[in-house]
């Protein structure tokens, strides 16, 4: 992604922390002005967290079976050619290799 012109950071690198929650990431990439990319379902189905997205950037969940990377950046490719960012705020985009929808 850095390759395509994007700025991308590690949610590990910015907090010096091995773990957070989900609610933590939210907030981190809220805080920072970041749309989170995730691979982790709860973002779709923790209803606790939507408040949170819905006041940020918006977040990006693959959804694949196959989490290598090649798989994943094929999908997240797909994704950036196919979204709008303003239409992603506050919204989670759920994204696999043949559908892309929003919540």
């Amino acid at each position: 992604m850095q390759s395509q012109g994007h700025s991308v950071e590690g949610i590990i690198n910015i907090t010096q922390q091995r773990s957070l929650s989900d609610l933590e990431q939210i907030k981190e990439a809220n805080r920072q002005n970041r749309i989170l990319l995730a691979l982790d379902k709860d973002f779709k189905t923790n209803s606790t967290l939507f408040g949170s997205i819905r006041e940020g950037c918006g977040v990006i969940l693959i959804e694949s079976a196959d989490p290598r990377s090649a798989k994943v950046i094929q999908i997240l490719n797909r994704v950036l050619k196919e979204i709008s960012i303003r239409k992603l705020r506050g919204k989670i985009c759920c994204a696999s290799i043949d559908k892309i929808s929003y919540r």
